[in-house]
C-alpha cells in the first residue's frame, strides 16, 4: 500500500511535466488503487506549492537570480536548469525521505517540514561573494524540498524546492 502511495506522488511530479491521457488514464488507476492514505499525496498545481518553486527556482534568468541577491539579502540565488530538472529532484529527494516524510504526516501536526538529499542536479547559482559570477551546479549539492499540510483537504503540497549549492565547494570564499 505505501508503494502505490509513493508511486502516486511521484507519478504527480512527472504528471506535471505531461497531461497526455494515457498519463491521466494510468494516474487514475493508482489513485483507484489506494484505499488508506499513509502518506500524504502531493497536489503540485496548488499555485502557492508547485507554482512557487518554478516562479523563483526554474529556468530563472541571470538578471532575475542577481536580483534576489541582492533584493532579499540572500547568500545565494539558485535555480533549476528547467521544470524536468526541478521535477527530478524534487522527486528524488521525496524518495530519499519517503520514511521521514510518512512520520511527518502520520505522528506529528507539524504544518511544514524541510526534508533534502545531496544530489547532482542541472542548474546554476548565483553566490553573495561574487554576485556577477554565474556558476554551474556541477557538484552534489543538498536539495531543500519543503512540504506543507493542507489538513483541510487531507493533502500535502510543495511549499518550495531549491538546489542549495555552496560557495566554498567551487573555490569562493
Amino acid at each position: 500500500m505505501l508503494r502505490k502511495s509513493i508511486y502516486l506522488v511521484l507519478f504527480c511530479f512527472l504528471f506535471s511535466l505531461s497531461t497526455n491521457a494515457q498519463d491521466l488514464k494510468k494516474l487514475q488507476e493508482l489513485t483507484d488503487g489506494i484505499v488508506a492514505k499513509k502518506i500524504p499525496k502531493i497536489d503540485i498545481d496548488d499555485h502557492e506549492g508547485w507554482g512557487h518553486t518554478v516562479a523563483k527556482h526554474v529556468a530563472k534568468k541571470d538578471k532575475y537570480l542577481k536580483k534576489r541577491l541582492k533584493k532579499d539579502g540572500l547568500k545565494a540565488a539558485s535555480s533549476f536548469e528547467d521544470k524536468k530538472a526541478a521535477g527530478s529532484a524534487a522527486k528524488r529527494v521525496f524518495n530519499k525521505n519517503v520514511k521521514d516524510i510518512k512520520k511527518w504526516w502520520t505522528k506529528t501536526t507539524k504544518v511544514k517540514e524541510t526534508f533534502t538529499a545531496d544530489l547532482k542536479v542541472k542548474g546554476y547559482v548565483f553566490f553573495k561573494e561574487k554576485p556577477n559570477q554565474r556558476v554551474e551546479i556541477t557538484k552534489k549539492c543538498e536539495v531543500i524540498l519543503v512540504l506543507k499540510r493542507n489538513t483541510k483537504k487531507g493533502v500535502a503540497y510543495i511549499l518550495t524546492c531549491y538546489p542549495k549549492a555552496k560557495a566554498s565547494d567551487y573555490g569562493i570564499k
